[in-house]
């Protein structure tokens, strides 16, 4: 069996912890519609770092053909 410690439950689920933070913030600027102040504020991103996350909203790959063109 394995100690605990603080990757402990990273190894057993095999995901990173960088993934998972990067994951919460695509979720978040989904979720905020590109709130750029909110995430900033949230995550201690620089605009410019928050402004990577943003633009995924636009991606083509991301967007479903039931929204509103």
């Amino acid at each position: 069996m394995m100690a605990a410690n603080r990757t402990y439950p990273w190894q057993q689920a095999g995901i990173r912890p960088q993934a998972l933070r990067e994951d919460r913030i695509l979720a978040e600027a989904h979720a905020t519609r590109g709130d750029a102040r909110a995430i900033s504020d949230l995550f201690g991103l620089s605009i410019a770092g928050t402004d990577r996350y943003i633009d995924t909203l636009a991606h083509p790959d991301l967007t479903t053909s039931d929204q509103p063109g």
